[in-house]
């Protein structure tokens, strides 16, 4: 997912996340910084955009189907948002 790799990204830079616990920012990639920036932004999905069930923690897919975004998660079970008006739409292929 393009976009979620994009809201990785500008959180991995920032100090909205912590550096405590061996997060710092400085020098390469750093693991521990990388997992708490994909749960803080798990966590502001859940908060912000939540789904009608399960939550961004189990999704493993994001599909289009119609006018629908539709979530698939890791039992296999699909769902979309709680409040399907803040899809509001999706420019790509």
């Amino acid at each position: 997912m393009q976009d979620g790799v994009a809201l990785y990204d500008a959180l991995y830079g920032t100090n909205v996340i912590s550096e405590e616990d061996g997060a710092e920012r400085a020098g390469g990639y750093n693991p521990a910084r990388g997992s708490k920036v994909i749960a803080f932004a798990k966590n502001f999905l859940n908060e912000t955009v939540p789904l009608k069930n399960g939550s961004y923690e189990d999704a493993i897919s994001f599909m289009i189907l119609g006018e629908s975004l539709q979530v698939e998660l890791s039992d296999g079970t699909r769902t979309e948002l709680k409040d399907t008006n803040q899809y509001i739409g999706y420019a790509g292929e």
